[in-house]
């Protein structure tokens, strides 16, 4: 009996670290700051577009330019193209508005748009893309 009652201090006092730390994970925890957003586009022409329209608007702080070939089904139909892939730096927060901004712009019936978190960066180049895009409203 004696083990016990020395036993159970020590298991209550664990089980409330662990609840404690799972109820700071999940109230505290920071939210997406910074995304790197995806865009495919059919020429130099849209690219250059959308980046002078996003940059202007300070809705994305850098965006990065790379040809690539597309491989897709679209209507039923094996596709492939060769696109421009932009890579746009920018706050979570700005997404919603650098989304519509790029609607407005492509040509695509249904542009890729994929927004995707940055866990970890170089703090200045982060603070950086803080300071060049505007907050959200």
């Amino acid at each position: 009996m004696a083990s016990f009652q020395v036993r159970t201090p020590f298991l209550l006092l664990l089980v409330g670290m662990i609840l404690l730390a799972l109820a700071f994970s999940v109230f505290f925890s920071l939210p997406t700051r910074y995304l790197l957003v995806h865009v495919t586009v059919p020429d130099a022409e849209t690219s250059d577009k959308i980046a002078r329209e996003l940059i202007d608007a300070k809705l994305a702080a850098c965006i990065n330019v790379l040809p690539v070939q597309s491989k897709y089904r679209w209507d039923g139909e094996y596709k492939e193209s060769s696109e421009l892939l932009m890579l746009i730096k920018t706050r979570a927060s700005l997404f919603h508005d650098v989304s519509q901004h790029i609607r407005q712009l492509h040509p695509a019936e249904l542009p890729e748009i994929i927004g995707v978190s940055v866990d970890k960066g170089l703090f200045e180049y982060l603070e950086w893309v803080r300071t060049s895009t505007r907050p959200p409203y």
